[in-house]
């Protein structure tokens, strides 16, 4: 199966400059994804620094002079794509480059509706052969965090979430003040917990997560 893949990122003006790495790791990917978006809040079209033309991916950066929250930049993204699969990704990490044909390739050959993967914290990536998948492995533990089955100890980044298209008719990024920080995992749970069958996780390193500690409004 050939599907299109987008990219959801979510940034605010503090975030503008750590844009330029991560475009470039974009830039670096072995399967190009077909659409990219980036939702910038408290940011006006006069402060973007980028020629969107100049990149080799088709980029849009749309802007909001209000305070936004991550949940609310990641809703904004996601409604201009227009793919069969979309990947969420924060302005501020990298991309491993093979990410986007890691996913291509987990979605194309599984029936999955929702894929998590493993991150590290050095930008310095190991390249593969071959990708490693988990399949129907994802399970919400009690407390409300998501884990791999009889391997809670597995590294999963959920702020790098992604799904099939379809997924967002019924589920969207929780926007309320009290769902704040943990926003990426209650999106991913309840898409989880409803399609316990049709999960996938990528134990191979796919990112690098700064943690920013930026998921208020911003």
């Amino acid at each position: 199966m050939v599907y299109t893949v987008g990219v959801a990122i979510c940034c605010y003006h503090g975030h503008l400059s750590a844009l330029s790495a991560l475009f470039q790791s974009i830039e670096a990917q072995t399967h190009c994804p077909d659409q990219v978006v980036v939702s910038c809040s408290s940011t006006s079209p006069e402060d973007i620094p980028y020629d969107m033309g100049s990149y080799s991916f088709s980029l849009q950066i749309v802007t909001c002079r209000e305070k936004k929250n991550a949940a609310q930049n990641r809703n904004t993204a996601a409604s201009y794509l227009q793919t069969d699969i979309v990947t969420f990704f924060d302005a501020d990490d990298l991309m491993h480059p093979q990410r986007i044909a890691a996913i291509h390739h987990g979605f194309s050959t599984h029936d999955a509706y929702v894929m998590l993967h493993s991150f590290q914290k050095s930008p310095v990536f190991v390249l593969y052969d071959e990708y490693s998948y988990d399949v129907n492995q994802l399970e919400v533990c009690r407390y409300g965090s998501v884990c791999v089955k009889d391997h809670r100890n597995k590294l999963i980044a959920n702020g790098h979430c992604s799904v099939m298209r379809h997924i967002l008719n019924e589920f969207a990024y929780p926007e309320s003040v009290e769902d704040q920080g943990r926003e990426d995992t209650v999106f991913s749970a309840q898409i989880i917990r409803k399609y316990p069958d049709h999960t996938l996780y990528g134990s191979d390193v796919l990112s690098c997560y700064f943690p920013s500690g930026t998921g208020g409004a911003c």
